[in-house]
């Protein structure tokens, strides 16, 4: 019997088998029906190439996303660490220049210092408050010690805390009746008077500058 021809069963037609009929639809299939069914085959074939070379570009975005945001975190703790640790060096230098008679206290005073001798003046520590916000004469001043500092390559910083900054410089704040500027000088004797913290700070400004912040803000340590 042929492999086409199922087996009669008695009271049933004769039929064909599943590859006859296969091969009978196969040949006997209109071209124009060929042609479309092939046509969708490759749509499908390249739908799914694309959609696995989107996938494929679209992973390392997702990383590089999730990396991005990573790193965003980084330096804003990155800068608050260096904020307090520039603190710490501040402190540090204010006690060792006050140790050796080399601090400056008061808006006026500082501006005479640098008006007589601006080469003795290392360092400039301004202190904001309530005061300030409200005094335009102090902000004033500020703006022109700033401008001061720039132009002779002096290191600067801010402080938010006026009274802590009192509290490191008099045994009792309320002895100081301005402190919203402090100078570090240099010893008015012969010799050289070298502080690590001290060096510290002007590294802290250099990279600042080198960042555009020019007058950067440090924290205090707290008692």
């Amino acid at each position: 019997m042929h492999p086409w021809v199922q087996p009669i069963r008695m009271g049933e037609p004769p039929r064909l088998s599943q590859s006859a009929v296969g091969a009978f639809t196969s040949c006997h299939e209109p071209e124009q029906y060929k042609s479309w069914r092939s046509a969708v085959i490759r749509h499908q074939i390249l739908s799914g190439l694309l959609a696995l070379l989107l996938l494929l570009l679209l992973l390392p975005l997702w990383k590089l996303t999730n990396l991005t945001m990573t790193l965003e975190e980084v330096p804003v703790q990155s800068c608050n660490e260096k904020a307090r640790r520039a603190g710490e060096a501040l402190q540090e230098a204010l006690e060792s220049a006050k140790a050796n008679e080399c601090l400056t206290i008061g808006v006026y005073e500082s501006a005479k210092v640098m008006n007589v001798d601006p080469d003795s003046v290392s360092f400039c520590v301004l202190a904001m408050d309530e005061e300030f916000e409200c005094d335009i004469a102090l902000q004033i001043h500020f703006t022109l010690i700033q401008a001061f500092c720039f132009d002779n390559d002096i290191s600067i910083v801010r402080v938010s805390d006026a009274q802590r900054l009192a509290e490191l410089l008099v045994d009792k704040a309320g002895q100081l009746e301005d402190a919203h500027c402090v100078l570090i000088t240099m010893p008015t004797e012969e010799g050289s008077w070298e502080d690590p913290a001290l060096e510290k700070l002007h590294m802290f400004c250099a990279e600042s500058r080198s960042c555009h912040d020019w007058v950067p803000e440090v924290s205090l340590p707290v008692r």
